[in-house]
């Protein structure tokens, strides 16, 4: 098995993917949907650089 490497992400990346991810929290909050701690860890983890967008959409589209 290959070894998984992540790209390090940059402080400016990081900053912009965490107000994304709060973003895309809170419209879901507007639309009525309950929150998915879950779903809502695996997107921090992207935004901080601790999974690929690849990974994340992956386990999207297990669910």
């Amino acid at each position: 098995m290959a070894k998984r490497t992540v790209r390090p992400v940059s402080g400016a990346e990081r900053v912009k993917r965490t107000r994304a991810v709060a973003a895309v929290v809170h419209s879901g909050r507007l639309e009525g949907f309950e929150d998915n701690a879950e779903w809502i860890q695996n997107m921090e983890r992207f935004a901080n650089g601790d999974i690929t967008r690849e990974e994340l959409r992956a386990i999207a589209h297990r669910r």
